[in-house]
């Protein structure tokens, strides 16, 4: 048994009944709030654009022609 483990194991013996549910309940939302937003496409918010796409030819013409 790891010393996380053990020391984790040590709380929940000494607390009551109740607050070990809450506990397990809490763990147990946190699990499947992970999993939804695992599953969320967020690119599906975002419009896709082109930005970023040209960046080395802006850059280029940016140099040469800095000039009045």
């Amino acid at each position: 048994m790891t010393a996380t483990r053990k020391k984790a194991m040590e709380i929940l013996s000494v607390m009551p009944e109740v607050e070990v549910e809450k506990f397990v309940n809490l763990n147990i939302k946190f699990e499947k709030a992970k999993k939804i937003r695992e599953e969320l496409n967020f690119d599906s918010f975002c419009v896709p654009t082109n930005r970023g796409e040209n960046v080395e030819e802006y850059m280029k013409e940016m140099r040469e022609n800095d000039r009045l």
